[in-house]
């Protein structure tokens, strides 16, 4: 008798608030969030925004023959009315538009950053994107940097980004967009090429308002022939787990204040036959 692993995912992934204290409208807030996709079947309106401080919109595009963002055109119309809808229930929430994902083509964000102009068209179209769908910020969930020249890179292009955004928002009159992103669990990304550590100063210092950290997809059924825990906060016995990738960051001199663990609502089921 076998059986067979088969994931069930809840419409929406939570970003936990751990670390992160933001200041919003001159209240220390601490970071509540989520990711929500169009595509998962669960409406925007049915979101209790009351919940949450911080909403992302997932996922823009990334163009690769010019390095401008997009939204997919059936996803144009939950774009527009997502900050107006989830600011129904509360009107202080934050909205951000995330870019990229995990089904991203990581080479073309590779590709983007490795040159000045190709970043700054990827800039220039992300703030035109956030501002002309009323959004507040901008969240990269790159999956992953993968060598030290892309983290390098990587460094560059938030750098730039952060300068940008002061820079319209100075011309605009509006206030500065926020600026996020999603990054491995650990400061310290393992691929199959090796490993490669995150940009911490440019990140910490200059650019990001948080991050948001992986701490999830440390299991799935087509990895292994075990069961395993997708997102473990602790792990004894292993160094893969939320709370040993924090402490990386945090041992690498990111901020702690500027940490944000992000957790799963993903179960895996065993159905039998299989």
């Amino acid at each position: 008798m076998a059986s067979k692993i088969k994931p069930h995912f809840f419409p929406i992934i939570l970003i936990g608030a751990l670390l992160h204290k933001l200041n919003f409208s001159n209240a220390q807030t601490t970071i509540k969030s989520a990711y929500w996709f169009p595509e998962s079947g669960f409406p925007a309106s049915s979101i209790d925004s009351s919940l949450f401080t911080v909403l992302y919109c997932a996922f823009a595009t990334l163009d690769p023959q010019n390095y401008q963002l997009f939204i997919p055109s059936q996803n144009a119309q939950h774009f527009s009315t997502f900050t107006s809808t989830v600011r129904r229930r509360n009107p202080s929430v934050k909205t951000l538009i995330s870019i990229g994902g995990g089904n991203a083509n990581a080479q073309d964000y590779a590709a983007m950053v490795s040159d000045w102009n190709r970043r700054q068209a990827f800039i220039k179209s992300s703030i035109s994107l956030a501002r002309s769908n009323n959004f507040h910020g901008l969240d990269l969930d790159w999956e992953h940097p993968e060598t030290p020249d892309q983290m390098t890179q990587f460094g560059y292009l938030v750098d730039e980004w952060r300068t940008a955004v002061a820079d319209e928002a100075s011309t605009s009159g509006n206030p500065p967009l926020l600026l996020a992103a999603a990054v491995s669990f650990s400061s310290t990304h393992q691929s199959e090429t090796g490993s490669a550590e995150y940009v911490v100063p440019a990140l910490a210092i200059r650019s990001l308002d948080w991050i948001n950290v992986m701490g999830y997809d440390f299991y799935a059924p087509d990895w292994s022939t075990v069961t395993g825990p997708p997102g473990a906060l602790y792990n004894p016995g292993r160094s893969v787990s939320a709370d040993s990738g924090v402490q990386a960051w945090i041992q690498a001199n990111f901020p702690a204040n500027k940490i944000v663990l992000g957790f799963p609502f993903i179960g895996y089921i065993c159905l039998d036959p299989f």
